[in-house]
């Protein structure tokens, strides 16, 4: 189980703090993790399992089995980003990945615009993530549906279903805070775990749905009337829909953003990236067409209200449909937990450059398990803010995603 505790080498980290110290910063992170840890970090972020459980309903409630091809499209244009990133990471293995890429190559105004924009980008997409467990665990167990009735359970379109989305969201950022402030080791061992239980999870789940397909691949060239009454007619119903797209397909650059907790990064950081949003890609684009292959009626309207699992519900029977699902809750943790970790270290690198307020503060590293702690604290704590400002608001969810 070398993947899931990789013990660092000692000449490499030397050599690798050596480095660091070319660009003006002293080691003072952890330098433990290795390559399946930097690939488990950016996959992880992006999630097959937590972006299409949560967004398929609303991606198919809009343009029906076509929104398949909106992935394509958002995957193509996110590998020419990879690609810039790749070639960043090699070149500037530094914690805070794209706020440093900025600053090395362009002005100082520039990287600390992107710093910026990144950490509120981060801060609502870790909201967004965390209220995705209202999708799936109310499914495998009324009990945690808190709020309202059963007919509540699953779905964030009710009051009382984006009540008990902000109430699951706050106790798993409270969760993911605790294991950030506890060190990057413990992170990425329950990372690498998630990870391979949502690789195992994802592969299974693109057999079992080809295996229960009820149309062919050729359901993805109708549009099925989705698109009356839209200005823009079917391309227009394509737009609103590929936010199913365009939300999972992003984060990959997260290995960069761990370049200093990663032994020999300019090695293992680039090619991680390449293979997080391949992975992803190839699974995600399984998911999306089978998933559409094996519901039963297209025309059903409860899958646009209850997603993904419904679909695997009708497909597979409760039990194994539960299975799914608990695997899909699993991927959402460790999703929230790795979009905190690369927030946190990009908080980090910008305080260390006196880039934010309080920046000696909020830089400093917790001497025995070398994390920041006050970045976690932030984190979490500006989360559990922005969850309490939309509580009681059914239309949180989508803003929170849409944002």
């Amino acid at each position: 189980m070398a993947a899931v505790g990789e013990a660092p080498q000692t000449s490499g980290v030397s050599s690798d703090s050596n480095e660091l110290a070319g660009f003006g910063y002293k080691q003072e992170l952890d330098r433990s993790l290795g390559s399946f840890s930097s690939f488990a970090a950016g996959f992880s972020y992006i999630s097959i399992l937590t972006g299409v459980t949560a967004l398929y309903g609303f991606g198919y409630l809009n343009a029906g089995p076509g929104v398949w091809w909106t992935w394509p499209v958002v995957v193509g244009g996110q590998i020419l980003v990879a690609l810039c990133f790749m070639e960043m990471a090699g070149q500037y293995p530094i914690a805070g990945s794209v706020y440093q890429w900025s600053k090395q190559i362009s002005s100082g105004y520039t990287s600390w615009m992107t710093g910026w924009i990144y950490i509120v980008g981060a801060i609502v997409t870790i909201a967004a993530v965390a209220v995705d467990w209202q999708i799936v665990l109310p499914q495998v167990t009324t009990k945690l549906q808190f709020f309202g009735t059963s007919a509540d359970a699953g779905t964030y379109l009710t009051k009382h279903g984006a009540q008990n989305a902000l109430l699951l969201g706050a106790i798993l950022v409270a969760i993911t805070t605790t294991i950030n402030m506890l060190g990057v080791k413990l992170m990425s061992r329950i990372n690498n775990v998630g990870v391979t239980c949502e690789l195992i999870g994802s592969t299974i789940l693109v057999i079992l749905l080809l295996f229960n397909a009820h149309h062919g691949p050729q359901i993805i060239v109708h549009s099925y009337g989705f698109g009356a009454g839209h200005p823009w007619g079917y391309f227009g119903a394509l737009l609103v829909g590929g936010l199913l797209s365009a939300y999972v397909m992003y984060g990959f650059d997260t290995a960069g953003t761990l370049a200093e907790e990663t032994n020999d990064p300019r090695r293992n950081a680039p090619p991680a990236i390449i293979r997080a949003i391949a992975a992803a890609a190839i699974i995600g684009g399984l998911v999306i067409l089978f998933a559409s292959m094996a519901n039963k009626h297209v025309l059903d309207k409860n899958v646009g209200l209850l997603g993904l699992p419904y679909v695997m519900k009708q497909a597979f029977g409760n039990t194994v449909g539960n299975l799914f699902l608990i695997d899909c809750a699993i991927a959402i943790f460790v999703c929230c937990l790795a979009v905190q970790t690369a927030t946190i270290r990009m908080i980090f690198s910008m305080a260390r450059d006196n880039r934010l307020p309080a920046g000696s503060a909020v830089a400093r590293v917790s001497g025995h398990r070398k994390v920041p702690v006050v970045p976690a604290l932030v984190t979490g704590g500006l989360t559990l803010v922005l969850l309490l400002i939309n509580i009681g608001n059914q239309s949180a969810f989508l803003v929170l995603t849409s944002l």
